[in-house]
């Protein structure tokens, strides 16, 4: 192998490395700004089930959701954040959000009042959504990873294969 094809495999990779890190960086900025939306949200919420007395149980477990996402949003790493995106997924994996949300939903519905009295478009019941777009950011974000997976050593090392060793005899038959 030449000098000259060594050096365009290592401008190849070097500029797929920069492509790396560029979708890293973008679903790093997409993922903290979405789930800090829905933390957000997910507060907002909380407060409304506390004013409409929700039980102290369901209320609690949303609670603590809300402190394991913003645990998450602390550790997002800009060098591999698909490794929050993957406690993120373990998190709502379990079948426990879905119970939860549908507890705080018809608690919501249970607990509405009517409009007889001064109908309006605008005056609507509050609805909770947050659990709702929370896990349809997980689906987008392991969309995401499984388009784009982390590059590994063994990709880089097989289109190297032709590449002669420093410590082998080979390098000294190709001299130039």
């Amino acid at each position: 192998m030449s000098y000259k094809r060594l050096i365009k495999l290592v401008e190849k990779y070097a500029a797929e490395a920069g492509d790396w890190a560029q979708i890293l960086s973008t679903f790093q900025q997409q993922f903290h700004k979405g789930l800090r939306a829905i933390t957000g949200e997910l507060a907002g919420d909380i407060a409304v089930l506390k004013e409409r007395q929700l039980d102290d149980k369901p209320l609690k477990a949303l609670a603590k959701i809300h402190q394991d996402l913003v645990e998450i949003i602390k550790t997002i790493d800009p060098q591999n954040p698909y490794a929050s995106a993957n406690k993120l997924a373990h998190l709502t994996s379990s079948g426990a959000i879905d119970r939860l949300n549908e507890v705080a939903k018809q608690h919501l519905q249970d607990t509405n009042i009517e409009f007889k009295t001064f109908p309006s478009a605008v005056l609507k019941h509050p609805e909770m959504h947050s659990l709702d777009k929370l896990k349809t950011l997980v689906v987008h974000l392991q969309d995401f990873m499984a388009k784009h997976p982390v590059p590994t050593q063994s990709g880089l090392a097989k289109n190297l294969e032709g590449v002669p060793a420093f410590t082998s005899g080979e390098w000294e038959a190709t001299k130039y």
